[in-house]
């Protein structure tokens, strides 16, 4: 290496990770490296995406800072797998997190959107939390409501075999997490589905389902 170029390498390498670290938060980079390519939408997920001709709004009813660690895994590869989704939109997706609890800490209300949730296809999951040395029961909503112009979709994301272990049916469910919300979407898109109004029967209790999932 030339002697004149040796006293600006060193600047010069500085200012290039000074640059990178400062574009991070708007740069992302998903590596996979495992052999099934499981952390990989599929291009033709991303074709549909591309294709859209109206923005995305989604709404995601999985998190809380409660979450066994489960779902907290869940909760973290569906963030992951909406932003590559939203990365690669053509007419944008907005994602917008609700916290059922902390959005609606009156009782009355929570019960309200619960009703909704459970009339959309989201029933609520009844899991197990340890909380100070405590079980404590709580309800967890794994899933996201899909809004595109005037329709929209409730996506349940807890799936698999109902023979499986807790484990087993959280990562298969995260496994078939891409395949359920691109599904939704091509769904609205073939044939939107609109938003209906929604009559609270409150004599009509929702499907709580158990998982004995204990963090």
């Amino acid at each position: 290496m030339k002697n004149w170029i040796k006293p600006f390498l060193g600047p010069l390498l500085i200012a290039m990770g000074i640059l990178l670290v400062g574009l991070s938060p708007y740069i992302r980079l998903r590596f996979d490296l495992s052999e099934e390519k499981k952390f990989t939408i599929a291009a033709s997920s991303i074709e549909l995406i591309r294709q859209q001709d109206a923005p995305i709004r989604i709404k995601v009813f999985l998190g809380g800072n409660k979450l066994p660690a489960g779902f907290k895994r869940m909760e973290k590869a569906l963030n992951e797998l909406l932003l590559d989704l939203k990365s690669n939109s053509s007419q944008g997706i907005e994602i917008e997190k609700i916290d059922v609890y902390e959005e609606y800490p009156d009782e009355s209300a929570r019960q309200k959107i619960i009703f909704q949730l459970d009339s959309l296809g989201i029933p609520p999951t009844n899991v197990v939390n340890n909380e100070d040395g405590k079980q404590v029961q709580q309800l967890v909503f794994p899933g996201v409501l899909i809004e595109k112009g005037d329709a929209q979709i409730g996506v349940l994301l807890l799936k698999g075999n109902k023979l499986s272990s807790p484990q087993e049916m959280l990562n298969q469910s995260v496994e078939g997490m891409e395949y359920e919300i691109v599904q939704a979407i091509q769904s609205l898109t073939d044939g939107p589905r609109k938003k209906i109004g929604f009559f609270l029967d409150h004599s009509h209790v929702p499907a709580v389902r158990q998982l004995d999932l204990i963090a």
